[in-house]
């Protein structure tokens, strides 16, 4: 379903506040996690630098429902 908000940039410009926010507040990191059939959005993710992980990293969550992990340096 295409609601008329495609293409317009806004979740880049969202990844660049969460990325600004997140350095601002010290963090060295950004860590994700998502799943395959997301396919999209994973190829944003990459553009923006995260690299994929062969594990997820203990967040306490406690869920295990996602099947990729990606990290990104700030």
């Amino acid at each position: 379903m295409d609601n008329g908000l495609r293409g317009r940039g806004l979740s880049s410009k969202l990844l660049q506040k969460i990325f600004e926010v997140a350095k601002n507040q010290g963090y060295k990191q950004v860590y994700l996690e998502t799943a395959a059939e997301l396919a999209a959005a994973i190829s944003v993710y990459e553009y923006f630098g995260f690299k994929h992980l062969q594990a997820p990293i203990d967040n306490g969550a406690g869920h295990n429902a996602m099947d990729i992990w990606m990290l990104k340096e700030l």
